[in-house]
């Protein structure tokens, strides 16, 4: 059986793994169904990107004045207590697929048609994920999706 670890790492991700299928590859959104993305593709068509906590973006953090009640937004360092978090709610989600865990601190790639420019891009192409709320359920039409996208490449 496919595990995480099967999945080459790549130092940087203009520089794809030798072990890939050429081709043009983008950075999965850090969610349920992005990581659901990279484990359709599987590792001949996925890689993965150390990043370490340093060097993630900021997070845009939002909160309510109390003496005024307008909403403000500033941007923190990304901490490891931010990693955690993500971990703990994409792995819940991967679960509920029969998805193992996902290691910590990487950037996922996937192959995916030159049309699709980013990971927003390739949600979008995927959007009738959005139609179940049941976990396993959005694991198969992500396979299914992601399988139909790539199979003319």
């Amino acid at each position: 059986m496919t595990q995480w670890n099967d999945f080459p790492i790549a130092p940087a991700p203009d520089h794809p793994p030798a072990t890939v299928a050429e081709g043009h590859y983008v950075r999965v959104i850090t969610t349920i169904h992005g990581l659901m993305t990279a484990w359709a593709a599987g590792p001949s068509r996925s890689f993965r990107v150390h990043v370490p906590i340093a060097d993630r973006d900021p997070v845009r953090v939002t909160s309510t004045n109390p003496r005024t009640g307008r909403r403000e937004h500033r941007f923190e360092p990304f901490t490891q207590d931010d990693q955690d978090y993500i971990d703990e709610s994409v792995n819940f989600g991967l679960r509920q697929a029969g998805i193992p865990d996902i290691p910590s601190g990487f950037d996922w790639y996937v192959l995916a048609p030159a049309q699709i420019t980013d990971g927003s891009a390739l949600d979008d192409a995927l959007r009738e994920k959005n139609s179940t709320t049941d976990n396993l359920h959005a694991a198969r039409i992500i396979a299914r999706l992601y399988n139909d996208l790539v199979s003319n490449l």
